[in-house]
């Protein structure tokens, strides 16, 4: 330090007195060091003797060597200064933040808290709903087999009824008619009245017999076990024209004989059903039956020209026309089938109906033989 302060009297270099400045820092020499130390070189060059113009001369050299081999420190101590405020500016803002965080943290775990409490509760209800809807479900089914249960017993019991009544009342009822011709020619000598009585006697027993046969047909027509569907379905039509006097085309083919008995059934007593409500309800003058195979299944359609009606009745209102449509409905699903009604106000009503075809059962539409009805009009 002493031989820069004697250097300094020539011009200093500032480049070097800075570079002594900086080496002064690297050596971890404060201001206050630095300042004793200069302080120190002073007074040991004043020692020398110099005079006193030359001592203040020096003095004021040694105040600009100061200021010079000072700068660096200065700097560094402002530069450490700003760095020290912005610290802390980042603390502070860092500080906030994280309160921020912590109480975003604290509602975010309220929500996670409310959130999973109500997944608990969707779950619950959830498992709840689905045991319900399990119950639901099960409940149709028993119901869906109680129904079909009930229509398969009054299938049985209405063949058990008509081959009762075939079997055994009109059997009986013919053997009177035939007891009471041979007392008529017994006792025509003796009595003209007697022989009244007894034609009209047999003209009884004869409607009785008729009505016993169409009771019979109605509840299970033997000729759809004994010779099979068609001709069960034209047998009664026949008899539904000469009843109602509405004339009815029929076409069917005879691969649908094919089906099982319960099939064969099902259509039967849906196309009974179905015209028995037309002749009911619709005031038309032509049905048209077509009975035919498609890709996958056999589909019955009854069209008639008749008043129709709006098919909302049948889901707003308890209208008479509900129950044989369930019914019909009913029987279809029964053997897997498909049943629906297209109808409305003064344009008459189609009926559609498709029954499963059997595998074995050709689909081939060239199969199919018109059978075409003969309309036949009530005779008096």
């Amino acid at each position: 330090m002493q031989k820069s302060l004697r250097d300094s009297e020539t011009p200093p270099d500032p480049a070097r007195l800075r570079r002594l400045g900086n080496r002064a820092l690297k050596l971890g020499i404060d201001l206050l060091g630095l300042a004793g130390i200069h302080e120190s070189s002073l007074v040991a060059l004043e020692k020398n003797g110099i005079p006193d113009r030359k001592k203040r001369d020096r003095t004021r050299r040694g105040t600009a060597f100061f200021d010079l081999v000072l700068a660096p420190i200065e700097e560094s101590r402002f530069i450490a200064s700003e760095a020290n405020s912005r610290f802390e500016t980042i603390i502070e803002t860092l500080t906030c933040r994280t309160e921020a965080l912590d109480r975003s943290n604290k509602k975010l775990q309220v929500e996670i808290a409310r959130r999973k409490k109500v997944e608990d509760s969707l779950r619950t209800s959830e498992t709840t709903t689905g045991i319900l809807l399990k119950q639901a479900r099960a409940m149709q089914e028993q119901m869906r087999s109680l129904s079909h249960r009930l229509i398969t017993a009054q299938e049985d019991e209405r063949r058990r009824i008509s081959r009762e009544l075939h079997d055994v009342i009109a059997q009986t009822l013919a053997a009177i008619n035939v007891q009471l011709a041979v007392l008529r020619s017994v006792s025509a000598a003796n009595a003209d009245d007697l022989h009244e009585k007894i034609e009209a006697t047999e003209l009884l027993v004869e409607q009785s017999v008729e009505i016993v046969h169409r009771f019979a047909a109605e509840l299970r027509p033997v000729v759809l076990d004994d010779l099979g569907l068609i001709p069960a379905l034209r047998s009664y039509i026949d008899s539904f024209t000469d009843h109602y006097d509405i004339p009815v085309q029929i076409s069917a083919s005879p691969t649908v004989e094919e089906l099982d008995s319960t099939a064969l059934t099902t259509i039967f007593r849906i196309a009974q059903e179905a015209l028995t409500n037309i002749a009911r309800h619709s005031q038309a003058s032509l049905v048209k039956f077509t009975l035919r195979p498609t890709k996958r299944s056999f589909r019955m359609k009854i069209a008639d020209n008749g008043l129709g009606f709006s098919t909302t009745i049948l889901t707003t209102t308890c209208d008479y026309r509900r129950l044989g449509i369930l019914g019909m409905r009913e029987r279809a699903e029964m053997v897997g089938g498909s049943f629906r009604i297209d109808s409305t106000d003064g344009e008459g009503t189609v009926i559609l109906v498709d029954i499963p075809r059997p595998s074995g059962v050709p689909a081939d539409l060239s199969q199919i033989e018109p059978t075409p009805g003969k309309p036949t009009k009530k005779t008096t």
